[in-house]
């Protein structure tokens, strides 16, 4: 796993906490990555009920959906969205 997401248990209680502050804690490969392999293992974790994601710092994250890199394997890409051109994010 990777130092930009950190991860913890509490009963069934999955928390996962995008450790990037510095950078508003925006997505990259390599959080995308350990995003997309914790969530995965969730999925097949009888124990888990519900998954927390949050953000180190003042903020969640960067205004940026990175579909790119987060999406389920043999799921197509159609394109990397940015949050501000959705309605309501602007």
């Amino acid at each position: 796993m990777t130092e930009s997401l950190q991860i913890s248990r509490e009963g069934r209680l999955l928390h996962l906490a995008l450790n990037r502050p510095d950078r508003r804690n925006a997505l990259n490969l390599d959080l995308c990555g350990a995003l997309g392999e914790a969530l995965e293992q969730s999925e097949g974790d009888p124990g888990v009920g519900a998954v927390l994601l949050s953000g180190m710092g003042n903020r969640f994250a960067r205004a940026w959906i990175c579909t790119k890199c987060c999406r389920r394997p043999g799921v197509p890409c159609t394109k990397s969205t940015s949050a501000s051109s959705r309605p309501g994010y602007g």
